[in-house]
């Protein structure tokens, strides 16, 4: 009796931490199990390749500046997503290119890609190209516009139809800044005489 009385508030603290320890087999399994997380751990998920996305725009318009000037704007009636992410495939594009003064050239296709990082519009089947200022269009079916550079190259067949001149070639070039233009290969010209008369 006298243990018993000699047992404080103070002590009494001491019998809970002791009174676990003592029962931990008994409660620890039930405690492990409702703590555990549900459906178990995978520890490959997560790591595995990024699933690449996939998307479908109605008439996007892409901006092209360069030195603080407009160098293009570039339009279709649709554009997709590609396996590549800085790739963008287009549906009837209509574009416009400026040059320094400002000056606009048109071009329209039946498709295009158009890749982000390199700046690079790629342009097939039917393509046109209408130089307003002199009175020019060009016809191919692939066409490679570096906005870098500046430069349109055709390696593929072209004709350029001019006011009373006619020229077919194998391969054509254009530099946008310079306004030089190349036509390669086998040329062909049709000259108009009879306009100066």
């Amino acid at each position: 009796m006298k243990i018993v009385s000699k047992l404080t508030r103070r002590n009494a603290v001491w019998l809970i931490p002791l009174a676990l320890i003592v029962t931990y087999p008994l409660w620890h399994m039930p405690l492990a199990a409702f703590l555990a997380p549900r459906g178990g751990f995978d520890p490959s998920y997560g790591k595995g390749e990024r699933e690449g996305y996939n998307f479908r725009l109605l008439t996007p318009t892409i901006y092209e500046y360069k030195n603080g000037r407009q160098s293009a704007i570039i339009r279709a009636k649709a554009g997709y997503s590609t396996q590549n992410p800085d790739e963008y495939a287009l549906e009837v594009v209509d574009a416009d290119i400026f040059n320094l003064d400002g000056a606009m050239t048109h071009i329209v296709a039946q498709k295009g890609v158009f890749q982000n990082i390199n700046r690079m519009l790629t342009l097939l089947d039917d393509v046109v190209i209408d130089k307003k200022t002199d009175n020019q269009q060009l016809y191919s079916d692939l066409l490679y516009y570096d906005d870098k550079k500046e430069t349109v190259t055709c390696p593929g067949a072209t004709r350029l139809v001019g006011e009373d001149i006619e020229v077919t070639g194998s391969s054509f070039f254009y530099d946008v800044r310079s306004g030089r233009s190349e036509v390669g290969g086998r040329v062909n010209c049709l000259i108009d005489q009879q306009a100066d008369l």
